[in-house]
């Protein structure tokens, strides 16, 4: 998704009702739902590291959640995956910015 693309307030909004729904897949008990769920989880944090953090900050507590209480491996493997992507690039940003 280009988020950068839509006006700030309808980004905003689009961005909280994706966050809403995403955060409610990642409760199905299809785990091809919840793995998909984490994809986009991740994919949402990744593009508002900076200007949202409350909305990252959400994403990962979920994932905290998650990676403790998800009964597939899969799905707790993925969860770890996007954790440690969503870290790197909390620290180069942190890095650029210094």
């Amino acid at each position: 998704m280009q988020w950068s693309k839509l006006p700030l307030e309808q980004r905003q909004s689009a961005q909280a009702r994706s966050l809403k729904t995403l955060l409610l897949l990642s409760h199905d008990p299809e785990w091809a739902i919840r793995y998909a769920a984490v994809v986009g989880l991740q994919g949402l944090a990744t593009a508002e590291l900076v200007s949202q953090p409350d909305l990252v900050s959400q994403i990962l507590d979920r994932f905290n959640q998650m990676a403790t209480t998800d009964t597939d491996l899969a799905i707790r493997a993925r969860v770890q995956m996007a954790q440690q992507q969503l870290n790197a690039t909390s620290v180069n940003l942190q890095t650029l910015s210094s």
